[in-house]
């Protein structure tokens, strides 16, 4: 796909996929922030699959941060399943991470140098 065939703000460069799981919540919630998110400008496409609890988006990451639609659904009461991975998200200002690893006691815990 061209980028005349994307939405305004968005291309193919800089476009990102990102799936977050949400607990299951209220129906309307959900529906009212995806209406929310999709005005976003930058956006290429959102949608809910209700089966699995996940929020499917694509977006230019050059326009819009994930910081943004997780403000749409908290301003919803919609809530992410799981918050393990904010400890490397957020504060890490423009930094990166090089190298991860499983911990071999702990395959639920992941260690990064």
């Amino acid at each position: 796909m061209s980028d005349k065939d994307r939405r305004l703000g968005v291309s193919e460069i800089n476009l990102v996929t990102r799936h977050l799981k949400l607990v299951p919540c209220d129906e309307a919630a959900i529906q009212a922030a995806i209406a929310d998110i999709d005005q976003l400008y930058g956006l290429e496409s959102v949608s809910y699959d209700s089966r699995k609890s996940r929020l499917d988006l694509a977006y230019d990451a050059t326009r819009i941060c994930l910081d943004c639609v997780e403000d749409i659904l908290r301003k919803h009461a919609v809530e992410e399943a799981s918050r393990d991975w904010e400890v490397v998200k957020r504060g890490w200002g423009e930094r990166y991470l090089m190298h991860l690893a499983v911990d071999p006691d702990n395959p639920q815990r992941l260690g990064g140098r």
